[in-house]
């Protein structure tokens, strides 16, 4: 639908956005997928931030997804070690754009300071995967019209 909505308004067909999903929950990670990519999205997993990394610095991702409670490299190291990383050898465009997908409430949850990466919305999985599927039609909808 974002894709027969894009190609109407500009005549042309949307680039696809390839996205990590980053989460140790295999359910978690398929249910991801399954919603970016019915968005279009060109979707890899990862199950923590070592893996998640090593996936970029392989290809190139526009959009991360990063659950914050992982048993090795949670969200707070994940962030740390890609900015780590961009300041060594900076990124295609410097600013990963990242959305943090956590079961916790957004509230408890306060990102490091990093400044190679972006971060573009909170999907919190407590509202239930409706509500991040809408969420996420949003999110991808304003990131391809370069909103975010």
């Amino acid at each position: 639908m974002i894709k027969d909505t894009f190609q109407f308004i500009t005549g042309h067909q949307p680039p696809d956005l390839k996205v990590l999903v980053v989460d140790d929950h295999p359910g978690t990670s398929l249910i991801l997928t399954r919603i970016l990519s019915s968005l279009g999205c060109e979707v890899e997993t990862a199950d923590c931030g070592l893996s998640a990394l090593e996936k970029y610095k392989k290809y190139h991702f526009d959009l991360m997804t990063l659950d914050w409670n992982m048993p090795h490299y949670g969200g707070q190291e994940t962030l740390k070690l890609f900015d780590t990383y961009a300041s060594q050898r900076p990124m295609d465009d410097n600013n990963l754009g990242f959305i943090l997908c956590s079961g916790l409430d957004h509230r408890t949850i306060v990102p490091p300071p990093v400044k190679h990466l972006k971060m573009l919305d909170f999907w919190e999985k407590s509202c239930g995967w409706k509500n991040i599927e809408f969420q996420a039609k949003i999110t991808i909808q304003q990131f391809q019209k370069g909103v975010l």
